[in-house]
């Protein structure tokens, strides 16, 4: 029975198995054929695509030859207005000039043609024209020396430039300026004697008495400076004005005059800068050693007293240590005096930076003559 049973159960169980099997065919067949139906679709979507593309080239290259054809029209255009403008300009040379200075020139020269055949043809009516005749030559004269320039005129131009050329720099003029370089002024007790170069670049005009203004801007002064340790200032005399002119020819002449602060008064304030005291004190250091050195050596000696003098013997025991300390006094002494040589050639220094502004005041007055005008 159990046999049986289990030949049923196998029997029923292959059937369904057979039945799934069979439903999962049918179910497959049937998507499968779906799938087919979409494909041409597909190929026809594909189709429409590419058809779309060609439509636009096409459009492109329409608007493309329209633009061209639009360059094309516009160059002809510009190329007509060129003609147009050359033909013009060909006229414009081709008639005589009509400079403006001329004018009253061409209206003068009528009656000097109208003159001669009065002449010519009636000799002996020279005495009624005579007036007219007066007044031509006057106006004749007066063409002749304005026309030719080349001839008395040149002879003028010269002069009238060479007085603008030949620029005074009167005394008491002021210009505005600029320290190019630093200083560091000596203030020492000849300082002033061998004082130290300075560069100023002008930044203004030069401000002439009665309102006058001249333009050297841009030009660069020399000076020299030195240091005063009353005031605390370094005060700076100019020796030397240089420009280049915009023609190219230049400027080189001596310049006497000072330099002024920002509060106006001769002179720059700046910081002063010592280094004595760290010498004095160095020196100061190297005579308490030689000083404490010579103590201790005497105290390795004794000295006795008798009718006959008084002697100085040295302890044997402590030779050495006196012969040390005797050469240690001897390099101080040495050492100090060093110091106090090096303090003597030290002097103190008032420190001016570059960049501060200033006033460059002119004491002596002068032409400003060109390299050019004095080789000649």
């Amino acid at each position: 029975m159990n046999i049986k049973n289990l030949t049923e159960k196998l029997s029923g169980r292959y059937l369904l198995g057979l039945a799934v099997l069979a439903g999962i065919l049918i179910v497959i067949f049937m998507m499968m054929t779906g799938r087919d139906e979409p494909a041409p679709a597909k190929k026809k979507v594909e189709v429409n695509l590419l058809g779309n593309a060609d439509v636009e080239k096409e459009r492109w290259r329409a608007t493309a030859e329209k633009e061209l054809e639009t360059v094309k029209t516009q160059q002809k255009e510009i190329a007509e207005q060129l003609k147009v403008l050359t033909e013009q300009v060909k006229e414009k040379e081709k008639r005589p000039p009509e400079p403006p200075k001329g004018q009253p020139a061409q209206r003068d020269f009528p009656p000097i043609p109208s003159f001669p055949p009065l002449d010519l043809n009636r000799p002996a009516a020279q005495k009624p024209p005579a007036p007219s005749p007066q007044a031509p030559p006057q106006t004749a004269r007066s063409i002749r020396t304005f026309l030719p320039e080349t001839g008395a005129a040149p002879a003028k131009e010269p002069a009238g430039a060479k007085k603008e050329e030949q620029i005074y720099l009167p005394s008491g003029s002021f210009i505005s300026g600029v320290l190019l370089s630093g200083l560091d002024a000596p203030a020492g007790v000849n300082s002033s004697r061998e004082p130290h170069p300075v560069l100023i670049k002008l930044t203004n005009l030069a401000v002439l008495p009665n309102r006058f203004r001249f333009d050297i801007k841009e030009c660069f002064v020399t000076g020299e400076g030195y240091g005063d340790l009353s005031s605390e200032r370094a005060y700076i005399r100019t020796v030397g004005l240089s420009c280049v002119r915009s023609d190219g020819n230049s400027i080189d002449v001596p310049l006497k005059g000072f330099v002024a602060g920002e509060d106006g008064k001769n002179g720059l304030r700046g910081r002063v800068v010592s280094k004595e005291g760290q010498i004095i004190s160095k020196a100061l250091l190297a005579g308490f050693a030689e000083g404490v050195s010579k103590a201790f050596s005497l105290s390795a000696t004794t000295v006795a007293v008798s009718p006959l003098g008084t002697t100085q013997t040295v302890d044997p025991d402590r030779a050495l240590e006196m012969g040390a300390l005797t050469g240690v006094s001897r390099s101080a002494d040495r050492l100090s005096q060093y110091y106090i040589r090096m303090a003597e050639r030290i002097f103190p220094v008032i420190e001016i930076d570059a960049g501060r502004k200033v006033d460059v005041v002119v004491l002596q007055g002068r032409p400003l003559h060109t390299i050019e005008e004095k080789t000649k």
